[in-house]
């Protein structure tokens, strides 16, 4: 069965977020809101979301803070809706790394179209194995985003890659040999950078890095995560 796309609201006007909710579920989307900056937060690290709704006017918590925020963990596609918009609003939310923008009252017809376009053009995939897990380690393929016990920890494109092979392969071995060829391509890298990308991501996910748990080292063979079981 095909796993419906999620998309999170945040939107402190009640009676809109309603209006934007009914739209969305209507075109068979699965919803989730939240009606303040700091909740929205939390849901797109609970929830992972397809895509996020995203005012920019907040009381708690400015539209443009809460998306600054997001991009140090996921590249999740993010859409401002706003009431009160100028050209400066529409350029710093794309340099915070907006992918769209919408002025209200919106149509649905619209916001469907914005939503269905964009999903489109990230190249979201129902059927594929979006999101790897082994033990406490949580990634959203889609997203390069990783949760470590529920905490989102910002990763570089190369320890996410990293990390993903490992956690793929989960309860084996992989040599260092096949992490850097894959990673980096044949004859991109050494031995040395794959070590320090390694410590890397130990000091951000282990909570002692000099007595690894999640990444093992195993002499002679390579690199270990140990599987959920």
């Amino acid at each position: 069965m095909t796993r419906q796309q999620e998309v999170l609201v945040i939107e402190d006007d009640l009676v809109f977020a309603d209006s934007l909710v009914a739209t969305l579920k209507a075109a068979r989307y699965a919803v989730r809101t939240a009606y303040s900056g700091q909740r929205g937060l939390e849901a797109v690290c609970q929830a992972m979301p397809d895509l996020v709704l995203l005012d920019l006017l907040l009381p708690d918590i400015s539209g443009c803070e809460i998306l600054r925020r997001i991009r140090t963990f996921s590249s999740v596609p993010v859409i401002f809706v706003s009431s009160l918009e100028t050209a400066q609003d529409r350029v710093n939310a794309l340099e915070q790394g907006a992918d769209d923008f919408l002025s209200r009252p919106i149509h649905p017809d619209e916001l469907l179209a914005r939503i269905s376009a964009l999903l489109r053009r990230i190249g979201w995939n129902p059927t594929a194995r979006s999101v790897l897990e082994a033990g406490i380690l949580r990634l959203d393929v889609a997203r390069r985003m990783l949760l470590v016990n529920g905490k989102p920890i910002a990763l570089t494109a190369v320890e996410f890659a990293i990390l993903k092979m490992l956690v793929e392969q989960a309860g084996t071995p992989v040599a260092c040999e096949e992490l850097v060829t894959t990673v980096w391509g044949p004859g991109g890298s050494s031995s040395a950078a794959l070590r320090v990308n390694i410590s890397r991501l130990r000091q951000k996910i282990e909570t002692d890095p000099r007595r690894p748990v999640l990444i093992q080292t195993v002499p002679g063979r390579g690199y270990l995560v140990p599987d959920s079981d």
